[in-house]
């Protein structure tokens, strides 16, 4: 099986990375194609072909992935349209095109749309995809496969739900990143050294996470128990929930969620 990559940026890097390590088909032929020689030189450590044209990595390719910046899809996707046939599976990284739109400047049904996020280059993606109903199970089950190589995949039914996953897993790395900064922040404030702070700050949010995996946490009434295994009654912790609970921190998140959820339904409008 042939995958073709369109796009060496980082995401189509590390894309190509992962399928190259982990993919379970160890026999498959991994292709990336990109305009710009330099990122391709950053690939020369692998064992994968590359070429600066788009049209020669199509050829035998049973899967192919689109990660071009939106900006520049569909000048790419003109290019390419004349040189696809209708076996082949389109995966679409681009953020914030619908499914519809590809499908209508290829006149191709066997699209995926995915919303990965970017720990897609450490392998600890947490990608949100959609297909058109013309992909069947088997080649939703190869799409799963490609998927899991960088992370956990989510196969949502509703490409709405796309919206919403841009304003959590799509964004959300940014929000964690600004946690762990307000939480080192908080540590600096009352007097610790700034390494320490954030060291402290960032391995408190990694554990955290994987015990409530381990947990194997489902729902938020699941969290909150965990929540009140650390805040004993009358304790510090307490005393800290009780004001954010006071300056409604929760509803501030989904506020800000919100206006990540509207923007992304603005860019899908405009796409």
């Amino acid at each position: 099986m042939k995958i073709t990559i369109i796009g060496g940026g980082n995401m189509g890097q590390a894309i190509a990375r992962a399928l190259q390590q982990n993919f379970e088909v160890k026999a498959a032929e991994i292709m990336i194609s990109d305009l710009d020689p330099k990122k391709l030189n950053d690939l020369k450590d692998l064992e994968i072909k590359v070429t600066d044209k788009n049209v020669e990595a199509l050829d035998g390719a049973k899967i192919v992935i689109l990660a071009v910046k939106p900006q520049h899809l569909f000048k790419m996707l003109e290019e390419i349209k004349p040189h696809l046939n209708e076996k082949q599976i389109i995966l679409s990284i681009a953020a914030g095109v619908k499914l519809g739109k590809i499908k209508d400047a290829l006149g191709q049904k066997q699209i995926v749309r995915v919303m990965p996020n970017l720990p897609t280059q450490i392998g600890k993606a947490a990608s949100v995809w959609f297909a058109d109903p013309s992909v069947n199970d088997d080649e939703k089950e190869v799409v799963q496969d490609i998927l899991k190589c960088f992370g956990k995949e989510y196969e949502v039914t509703l490409e709405e739900q796309i919206d919403v996953a841009t304003a959590l897993s799509g964004s959300g790395p940014a929000y964690v990143f600004y946690f762990i900064e307000c939480l080192a922040n908080g540590a600096t404030y009352l007097g610790m050294p700034e390494e320490l702070a954030v060291n402290l700050a960032m391995q408190t949010v990694f554990g955290s996470v994987e015990f409530a995996q381990m947990k194997n946490c489902k729902s938020e009434e699941e969290l909150q128990v965990l929540k009140q295994q650390v805040a004993s009654k009358g304790g510090t912790t307490e005393a800290a929930l009780n004001y954010l609970d006071t300056v409604d921190f929760k509803k501030d998140i989904a506020y800000a969620m919100k206006k990540a959820y509207k923007r992304a339904k603005e860019l899908s409008d405009e796409s």
